[in-house]
């Protein structure tokens, strides 16, 4: 499987950005930076009802959307995601219907720990749920029907997938 890059992929050491054990990679900071990150779609990259994405952050700007990780398309998959600025993890279910579940609010130029988490509940799957988290504390949960939709598109890193709009890019550093 190939990744596709828009721009120079730049890495950065651990004094650039502080907190990072081994550095991390700059996208959308400068010009010429990678403005996103495309990867074939495969099996591991279509998620079942019980995930978790999780990332370490440094954002240099948030307002609006600041796309993460996603991986959707005609059917619809689950984005992670910054919403001005609140951490946002919408997850679509398998009848069309987009489930959101948004909570704690990021700041500019400071690593953060971010995690998104679907858990389905056998038993009950309706009662299946979103949480989101940051740097350890839980800021926000939905529930969702047990269900995820499936997408053929290309997972994408700091955008979509297919690109999507300059306005929705992430611009900062991302580790692990």
């Amino acid at each position: 499987d190939r990744v596709a890059v828009s721009g120079t992929v730049r890495y950065v050491s651990s004094s650039d950005v502080q907190g990072t054990i081994d550095g991390a990679v700059a996208v959308g900071v400068d010009p010429g930076d990678a403005k996103y990150l495309t990867g074939k779609c495969s099996t591991d990259l279509q998620l079942g009802p019980n995930y978790t994405i999780e990332a370490w952050i440094h954002p240099t700007q948030v307002g609006g959307w600041s796309r993460l990780v996603l991986q959707w398309g005609k059917v619809y998959a689950y984005h992670f995601a910054l919403k001005d600025g609140v951490v946002s993890l919408c997850h679509g279910q398998s009848d069309g219907q987009y489930i959101f579940c948004n909570g704690g609010a990021v700041t500019t130029d400071q690593l953060q720990h971010i995690v998104g988490v679907a858990r389905r509940s056998d038993e009950y799957p309706a009662q299946s749920t979103l949480t989101v988290y940051l740097n350890g504390r839980q800021t926000g949960t939905a529930t969702f029907d047990g269900t995820i939709g499936r997408s053929s598109d290309a997972l994408g890193i700091g955008n979509s997938g297919s690109g999507g709009g300059a306005g929705s890019q992430f611009r900062g550093y991302v580790d692990e």
